[in-house]
């Protein structure tokens, strides 16, 4: 499951993945030339919702996320005390 996006500067992002297995995993979408990249090696995409929906569709190519999809986003409201 993933938990959301933080920004971190103009135009990236971070992404916070908790696995079960592995805890949390800290990604950084970043806006390049073409478009937004998760990660390293992802594919380029017009739009950070866009990107989110198609890792909900297609699985993670990313060390240490047992290369799964994204699903069950969290609202940040979730985590307020």
């Amino acid at each position: 499951s993933w938990s959301g996006t933080a920004r971190v500067c103009r135009t990236d992002y971070s992404l916070s993945i908790r696995d079960r297995s592995s805890g949390f995993i800290h990604l950084r979408i970043v806006y390049e030339r073409s478009g937004y990249v998760l990660g390293q090696f992802s594919s380029h995409f017009q739009t950070v919702p866009e990107c989110i929906f198609f890792y909900t569709q297609q699985r993670l190519n990313i060390r240490g996320t047992d290369h799964k999809k994204l699903r069950y986003p969290v609202p940040r409201d979730h985590y307020k005390p």
